[in-house]
């Protein structure tokens, strides 16, 4: 008997089959960069020509903080993490 899959992890936290639709083809590494207010981020970022592909979410009581994944204006996919 095996075990139950595990949910899909990728990009800010676990997004279940939605998540391969929205993040497309990604080969290799997405960064994650450490920011001071994660929604202020996401602000500066679209205002500068980036997507968000997943939207600020906070984890809550896992101490992962708010997060956000999205693509800069090229397409490049990266994250952004505001500690709690």
């Amino acid at each position: 008997m095996r075990p139950p899959a595990a949910p899909a992890r990728t990009g800010a936290g676990a997004r279940g089959a939605d998540a391969g639709a929205a993040l497309g083809d990604v080969d290799g590494w997405v960064p994650y960069f450490a920011v001071e207010d994660c929604d202020a981020a996401v602000a500066t970022a679209t205002a500068h020509g980036g997507r968000v592909v997943f939207p600020a979410e906070t984890a809550e009581g896992t101490g992962i903080g708010r997060q956000a994944v999205l693509r800069d204006p090229s397409g490049g996919l990266f994250a952004i993490n505001a500690s709690q």
